[in-house]
């Protein structure tokens, strides 16, 4: 009886000697890692599509064809950076460049269904990490643009580009009147759209706002 409690002390013994080894084990590779990760950055052309948005604004939308408008906060941009060190998700920094979007209330145009966290929609999010996965991704009124397309708009000598339905990875529905299109100017940022009308709707006025 004796032998049976001495085995029984030996296994919870080896048992808890592995954990302490996992444990230690963990602690030194997150450590090592913290140490090898360098965070991502973004190239001055990819950093190009946010000038418009150093400061935030409130752009004014007229329809050409009626007294309609849409009223919309641009935030300024953002660049984020975060620590990943986690045992499944992996080891990596991340970098987030974004600019965020609001239809105001009394706009035309609005969404059907407004989230929790009543937080605004991305306009611009792109995002790098060391594990070298990114993302680059532009919607605006549910229209939703890859980084395929974008890359290509990146690319160009151009400053002003149309950003057209036959070029969107997604459309979302989550608005109660869709858009066909959108200018986008690299100095002014979006200058007008097309509704699914063909009715066109220009920026009217637009005023910096403080955050």
């Amino acid at each position: 009886m004796k032998n049976k409690h001495v085995f029984i002390i030996k296994i919870h013994h080896r048992a808890r000697s592995k954990i302490i080894c996992i444990i230690i084990f963990s602690i030194i590779t997150l450590s090592l890692a913290s140490c090898v990760l360098i965070y991502p950055s973004f190239t001055s052309q990819e950093r190009k599509i946010v000038n418009p948005f150093e400061d935030a604004k409130t752009v004014v939308y007229k329809s050409l064809n009626g007294d309609l408008t849409d009223t919309i906060h641009f935030y300024k941009y953002e660049i984020d950076t975060f620590k990943i060190r986690h045992l499944e998700r992996g080891y990596y920094n991340e970098i987030v460049l974004r600019v965020r979007y609001e239809i105001a209330k009394g706009s035309y145009h609005k969404r059907l269904l407004q989230p929790d966290n009543k937080q605004p929609d991305d306009f611009i999010l792109f995002s790098k990490s060391s594990g070298s996965n990114s993302l680059k991704q532009i919607e605006f009124l549910e229209l939703v643009f890859n980084e395929d397309y974008i890359d290509n708009i990146l690319s160009s000598q151009d400053s002003i580009f149309v950003f057209g339905l036959e070029n969107t990875c997604y459309r979302g529905g989550n608005i109660n009147e869709g858009i066909k299109s959108f200018v986008f100017d690299l100095h002014r940022g979006v200058l007008s759209f097309v509704d699914k009308k063909g009715v066109e709707w220009i920026a009217n006025s637009a005023s910096q706002i403080s955050q």
